[in-house]
């Protein structure tokens, strides 16, 4: 993320944190989890839920990412290597949200916490990406609408998907093959996802806006997804 003094970063992260209680406060409370009604997967071979990383495994071994390198800290003295004033985490974050009916969402939050986001549909192993943006970075934002295929396998609490190690950053780096190289996902609850996984903070510039979707709680399009 874009680097500011230390108490004018604080201050926007507690008014981030602030206005978002408000908003949910604002919502209500909503129907109770037995009341909402479940929708059945229009296609059975897409992962539905919301996921984030937990082991990168490589073919000279894997690295475990545990929940509480996921936590935030401003450097430098958090995370080894964080620079002055900046959100780090220790691994960066990956996440992906897929609804029943296909909706799809990708986030790369790379180690200093800017967000790369990849949004879309996927039906089988076919994602079509119609939208990318940074909250961090409003100007790196384009309608690609690219067709992308996807080495995965999952089942009720892990996904697997195959991912080109050369790609860094905020690309695209899921594989149509298998590359040796895979992330390993594991389920996270809605609120896990929107809580404590997607990390994104609008940095607006006076010629960027950031995307509508920066402020979304809803960006798989469907509530039911549990």
């Amino acid at each position: 993320m874009r680097k500011a003094a230390a108490p004018a970063f604080v201050g926007a992260v507690v008014i981030l944190v602030l206005a978002g209680a408000a908003v949910r406060a604002a919502r209500g409370a909503g129907p109770r989890r037995e009341e909402v009604t479940k929708t059945r997967p229009t296609d059975e071979t897409i992962p539905v839920g919301y996921w984030v990383w937990q082991r990168i495994e490589a073919p000279d071994g894997a690295t475990e990412i545990a929940p509480a390198d996921l936590v935030a800290q401003v450097g430098p003295e958090g995370w080894p290597g964080c620079p002055e004033h900046y959100l780090c985490t220790r691994h960066g974050i990956r996440s992906l949200a897929v609804g029943p009916s296909g909706a799809f969402h990708y986030t790369a939050n790379v180690f200093t916490s800017s967000d790369f986001q990849h949004h879309g549909s996927v039906s089988d192993d076919e994602v079509r990406i119609e939208e990318r943006f940074s909250c961090a970075h409003p100007g790196w934002r384009s309608r690609p609408r690219e067709r992308r295929r996807v080495r995965w396998a999952h089942d009720d609490k892990t996904l697997r998907v195959a991912v080109d190690p050369s790609i860094r950053g905020g690309g695209w780096p899921f594989a149509r093959a298998e590359t040796g190289t895979w992330w390993v996902f594991r389920r996270v609850s809605r609120a896990t996802y929107y809580g404590q996984a997607l990390l994104r903070l609008c940095q607006a510039t006076p010629s960027h806006a950031c995307a509508p979707m920066c402020f979304s709680e809803d960006l798989v399009s469907d509530p039911s997804t549990p």
